[in-house]
């Protein structure tokens, strides 16, 4: 049987992800697309080349936080 990782998020609506790499729209639980998946390649990119975390926080909240406040410019 096959270990769950507790840092990855599944809820009931279907949402999957570590919390550093959730887009805005994983977060607000919005419909999903291709850039859902672009938007986490970047945050691992962005976390490649420096060795930080792009949208740093020790809980849940403060990546979502983060994220948000990013995204709305």
């Amino acid at each position: 049987m096959r270990r769950r990782d507790p840092r990855v998020v599944e809820d009931g609506r279907g949402i999957a992800g570590k919390d550093p790499y959730l887009a805005p729209e994983q977060i607000l639980g919005a419909t999903v697309s291709p850039a859902t998946d672009v938007f986490a390649l970047a945050a691992i990119f962005y976390e490649l080349l420096t060795n930080q975390l792009a949208f740093p926080g020790d809980e849940r909240r403060d990546h979502a936080i983060a994220t948000l406040q990013c995204s709305q410019g």
